[in-house]
């Protein structure tokens, strides 16, 4: 957690070189990732550090029991990861129904956000699942390579979060997907310079 308020004061010296329009704000996007990290199976990591360690345990196990429910859905195709990146697959992703790091409940598709602060313990299983079995590299990937992917992708999961949502745009581009474009993310920060522009 320490870690993560370095990376905190990091970002804040982006915004001397501009990138202020990107990030507005990180200070509570990184308070969230940290509140994931405690109610997720990695809080038993943060007990040694804690304070109040009762506390810290009662995070821990509720956050396990999650990932939990989180595994059971995904065993049973009820969660998705991350929308394809090629235009045909995204698209019939989306044709589908399905909204990407959303959980099935019912017949509807339920981004993993709404759930708060155990948003990361029940996307665990689903980044898992999606890089064991359903990525393009599935079959050629070796065992330590799906297990990087599914920590790795769990930083792109915090990024396409409506709070850091410019932020996962260029995640988007790293990423190779067409619908994002360095083009289109300047206009789109550029457009935030016109008064009135979300009103309008």
């Amino acid at each position: 957690l320490n870690k993560i308020d370095d990376v905190t004061k990091a970002v804040y010296q982006l915004r001397k070189v501009g990138l202020g329009w990107f990030i507005p704000f990180i200070r509570t996007p990184m308070n969230v990732a940290k509140q994931w990290i405690e109610y997720s199976p990695m809080g038993i990591a943060t007990l040694p550090g804690s304070a109040n360690k009762k506390e810290q345990l009662a995070k821990f196990l509720v956050g396990s029991l999650v990932t939990g429910v989180g595994a059971e859905m995904a065993m049973n195709n009820r969660t998705t990861w991350a929308a394809p990146t090629d235009p045909k697959a995204k698209e019939l992703f989306y044709a589908s129904g399905k909204k990407p790091y959303s959980v099935k409940i019912g017949d509807k598709w339920v981004p993993m956000q709404t759930f708060g602060t155990f948003a990361w313990a029940l996307g665990l299983p689903a980044a898992v699942k999606f890089y064991q079995e359903d990525s393009r590299t599935a079959l050629t990937d070796s065992q330590i390579e799906k297990t990087t992917k599914s920590l790795m992708a769990l930083g792109g999961f915090w990024s396409q979060q409506t709070f850091v949502s410019g932020l996962g745009s260029f995640v988007k581009i790293a990423e190779g997907d067409t619908d994002y474009s360095v083009a289109k993310n300047a206009a789109f920060t550029l457009s935030s310079l016109k008064p009135w522009n979300g009103l309008m």
